[in-house]
């Protein structure tokens, strides 16, 4: 079984955590088969704070390991970074320093400006779906 999992943190202390989570409805189609990433799980479990001028900053890890234990490519895909854009700061939060995983096993630092600028993935899901991403909005 993979494993992709999320957290959400300041400085020595760890303010929210999410999985991957996927989700049929049954019928066995695979077009009603859904799935939540692990950065959407944790900012749904981030709890708000009240509202103040200046947002707190966080960082977020992004973990992806395979059954043996390797870790594999865990980079944010448009949809996430959409998501880390728009619900943080709804919840007082600002994001400072991005952590992922690596296909090569390294542990990567971005934050959500470069990862704009570069190559963005976006998954089979959405491309299925021919959802495409303009000015920072999914159509």
């Amino acid at each position: 079984m993979r494993l992709c999992f999320s957290a959400i943190a300041i400085p020595f202390a760890l303010l929210s955590y999410g999985e991957n989570i996927h989700k049929g409805t049954g019928s066995g189609d695979p077009k009603n088969f859904f799935s939540i990433h692990a950065e959407e799980n944790a900012i749904k479990k981030l709890p708000c704070l009240p509202r103040q001028k200046k947002l707190k900053r966080v960082d977020l890890l992004v973990i992806r390991a395979n059954k043996s234990g390797s870790l594999g490519n865990s980079k944010p895909c448009v949809h996430c970074i959409l998501c880390l854009y728009k619900h943080l700061p709804l919840k007082g939060y600002i994001l400072d320093t991005i952590y992922y995983s690596a296909s090569d096993g390294e542990l990567k630092e971005t934050n959500l400006s470069l990862l704009t600028k570069e190559d963005m993935h976006m998954t089979r899901y959405y491309k299925e779906r021919n959802m495409i991403v303009k000015s920072g909005k999914q159509v």
